[in-house]
């Protein structure tokens, strides 16, 4: 009958031949060898995958860290060029004609004035992470070119800022000292501090060498702070890196 006719055909036919057996048996095993070299794979492919995000938690947690620091360290320098340049400006205004502050708001302009900035935040994270080719492991592709773009951006910044400490240290300061009295050495609390060497700084405002420089002075704090300059340039990397690292510890 039927029923019995299935039952035969899931039995081993006793007419099959010894080697076709041995075929389909071996056949089997490849199959069960096969499955569990793909479980395997899988299995790897899983750990180097939890490994790698494991690789990059550790790496976004430094970086929070790093640039953390470096905002903060980057807003309280941006307050100190803001104050720079202010002053630069005040101290032309008044040569081309604007009121004359008092004689201590003149020596103060002037300090602020000749004050340096240069920016050099810690890099350390980055620098490792870059050199260890650690940058491929950050799956936020935006944050991965912002990071690879902060190297350059620092260094254009750099580049402008060591121009304005060229000036200031080359030229400026050394005038000032020649024909104002400046201190020998800059202290960050007072840099003119009071009753040291009687000075007449309103006297150097009709100097055309001193509103030279100011106005050399002027152009490079300018080129910091011009739209797509490297100083917004900076800051929107920055502010970048900063937000989406915190965002994904």
């Amino acid at each position: 009958n039927t029923e019995s006719g299935e039952e035969g055909n899931l039995k081993d036919d006793p007419n099959e031949s010894p080697r076709a057996r041995s075929s389909r048996g071996l056949l089997a095993e490849l199959l069960v060898v096969a499955l569990g070299v793909f479980i395997a794979l899988l299995a790897d492919g899983w750990r180097e995958w939890a490994n790698e995000r494991g690789e990059e938690r550790r790496a976004l947690e430094a970086l929070s860290t790093e640039f953390a620091e470096t905002r903060a360290s980057f807003d309280r320098r941006l307050a100190l060029y803001s104050a720079r340049e202010q002053a630069i400006l005040v101290l032309l205004d008044v040569i081309r004609g604007g009121d004359v502050p008092d004689s201590d708001s003149l020596d103060v302009l002037f300090g602020w004035s000749i004050r340096l900035g240069s920016f050099d935040p810690p890099t350390g994270a980055l620098n490792s992470i870059i050199a260890s080719g650690g940058l491929q492991l950050i799956t936020d592709l935006s944050l991965r070119s912002a990071l690879a773009q902060w190297p350059r951006a620092l260094e254009d910044y750099n580049q402008v800022e060591s121009v304005y400490e060229n000036l200031v240290l080359n030229h400026y300061r050394p005038y000032l000292r020649e024909n104002a009295g400046l201190p020998k050495r800059i202290g960050e609390a007072s840099v003119f501090p009071p009753n040291s060497v009687p000075v007449r700084f309103s006297d150097l405002l009709s100097e055309s060498v001193v509103e030279q420089m100011l106005r050399e002075l002027a152009v490079y704090s300018g080129n910091l702070h011009r739209s797509g300059g490297p100083m917004l340039r900076l800051q929107e990397l920055l502010n970048e890196i900063a937000d989406r690292v915190a965002g994904t510890t």
